[in-house]
């Protein structure tokens, strides 16, 4: 039965934390901010926990779930274990950011503590929404200890997660591609937002129209590959529409650049044939 206490009270942290409550093999012991409030207030919504505030009140747990942003990662590792005696205790540490491979927690990694990160690929804005909505999230793992890593794949398997195991040394390219998918595509709707208001749609409406579209387009890529779900202009080698569009979009320089930009990284997907293809990327190109 592993007792876990968790580092970093953010939406990651509350929601993880909610998760495990379900797990009757996993005791919650401490949750940790610098800030007693914020402690009391995320060990309210996981249900179990005692809020703590300072790192040297910390008891040792078996393992450290490290909840904190990127950056300080490193930094609250070291803190944490230059404040606190582990006699012989050898707790793990495990953090969760999908950027950093589990080497960033240099300290540990120095002491030779086993350590592993656990990257749960999905949007944590809501905790209470994200904690019910859990099961079937894909949750990329990377370690140096097997011991680790099959306890924390056992845990986040029992949640329902999809645990796969990624190579550390490229995290990075790993978390871009989530953050194109992710981030980006709140960033295609918003462009897509602006030119529904500049042709005189209401937001309220466009908004419905883009999430229907938008969902409708994810569905095909759930059955059938990119090429064969593109459509519109480019797919059709369609060079009047392609021109109508970049003057219409001439008032809005940042929008045009991001649609040329999109349309270049489209033009491998077609089928057209290589003096077409040059064609059109002559026509997306940036003019100087």
């Amino acid at each position: 039965m592993p007792k876990i206490s968790i580092i970093g009270c953010g939406r990651l942290g509350k929601t993880i934390g909610r998760l495990l409550t379900s797990l009757p093999e996993v005791t919650i012991l401490d949750v940790y901010n610098r800030s007693i409030e914020k402690a009391t207030d995320s060990v309210s919504f996981i249900g179990a926990g005692k809020p703590v505030a300072k790192l040297s009140d910390l008891s040792i747990p078996d393992i450290f779930f490290i909840t904190t942003s990127d950056g300080v990662l490193a930094q609250v590792t070291s803190e944490l274990l230059h404040t606190i005696n582990l006699g012989s205790a050898r707790p793990s540490f495990v953090h969760f950011s999908g950027s950093r491979s589990s080497s960033v927690l240099e300290e540990a990694v120095k002491r030779q503590l086993p350590t592993a990160s656990l990257h749960p690929i999905k949007s944590f804005a809501d905790p209470e929404k994200s904690a019910h909505t859990f099961s079937g999230t894909f949750c990329a793992l990377d370690g140096t200890d097997t011991t680790l890593k099959q306890l924390i794949a056992s845990l986040f398997q029992a949640l329902g997660g999809e645990v796969f195991e990624i190579d550390s040394d490229k995290k990075a390219l790993y978390h871009t591609a989530n953050v194109i998918c992710c981030n980006y595509l709140v960033t295609l709707f918003q462009a897509s937002l602006v030119c529904f208001k500049g042709a005189g749609v209401e937001e309220e409406l466009a908004s419905r129209i883009l999430a229907n579209l938008m969902s409708g387009t994810i569905s095909n890529l759930k059955s059938i590959p990119p090429a064969n779900a593109l459509t519109g202009p480019l797919e059709r080698g369609d060079e009047e529409t392609l021109e109508k569009h970049l003057e219409a979009l001439k008032e809005h320089c940042d929008l045009l650049g991001l649609y040329k930009t999109l349309g270049i990284n489209t033009l491998p997907l077609t089928k057209h044939d290589e003096q077409k293809k040059t064609a059109l990327r002559d026509m997306l190109r940036p003019r100087l």
